[in-house]
């Protein structure tokens, strides 16, 4: 058996194994990355620019039994003005469980808020209206890498 200071080494490897994970709990305890950290990127693309394009969507808030885009689910802030975008499985969900969450975008023009109204269908991560897509790539088409973070609505 060795002494106290024989072992340490052996317990400062196995506390710096638990490091990694307890930086992270911290930091979603604390809600999220400190100021001035870098952000998961995505890719964005453009969804459509039609303004019916979100009837017939997966997460129905413009569904045609329910008036479409006159529906209540499709009030607010986001969907009446072209805020909103498709997301891929990781931020879609499980069954459309992130459906209606909300998510700023930082791109080479700007920085918009917008709203999961669909499973995107395509191999990027998001899948916008053309309106929020111009906004926040500065461009009519293509794809540009993005930041995000989930906000509150």
């Amino acid at each position: 058996q060795g002494s106290p200071a024989a072992d340490r080494p052996r317990l400062c490897r196995r506390a710096h194994h638990a490091m990694p994970i307890a930086l992270a709990v911290l930091l979603l305890c604390a809600g999220g990355l400190p100021s001035g950290s870098t952000a998961p990127t995505a890719k964005m693309t453009v969804w459509s620019a039609l303004d019916n394009d979100i009837v017939g969507s997966a997460c129905e808030y413009a569904a045609a039994a329910l008036g479409g885009r006159e529906s209540p689910a499709a009030q607010g802030a986001y969907i009446p003005n072209n805020m909103y975008c498709a997301g891929d499985s990781s931020i879609y969900g499980a069954g459309g469980a992130g459906c209606g969450a909300c998510y700023k975008l930082e791109g080479p023009a700007s920085s918009q808020v917008v709203q999961i109204v669909d499973h995107a269908t395509y191999v990027y991560q998001f899948e916008c209206h053309m309106d929020v897509y111009e906004k926040i790539s500065g461009a009519r088409n293509g794809f540009v890498s993005v930041a995000y973070k989930q906000v509150p609505c």
